[in-house]
């Protein structure tokens, strides 16, 4: 059971944002709206992650969601970024 929650982690969870998030990066380095807020939030986004595997591995609930969150609100910063 827990080697088919690692591998879960590893392909399905672990890049659920990734669609989104990483065109918002190309994006702000495209276009040049690179600025503190958008390495900021790349940043949260990419600890957010890293922290959220292992505990999806160990299913943490509240936690789990917690970071799941701080990760979406770096994405949705990332975007506000871009449009300013």
């Amino acid at each position: 059971m827990l080697r088919i929650r690692l591998l879960l982690a590893e392909t399905r969870h672990s890049s659920s944002h990734i669609p989104t998030s990483a065109p918002l990066a190309i994006a702000v380095q495209i276009t040049g709206m690179g600025n503190e807020v958008t390495a900021l939030s790349c940043a949260i986004y990419f600890w957010a992650r890293v922290v959220y595997a292992p505990l999806y591995y160990w299913d943490v609930p509240y936690l789990k969601t917690t970071v799941w969150s701080i990760s979406l609100g770096a994405t949705l910063m990332l975007a506000v970024g871009l449009l300013q």
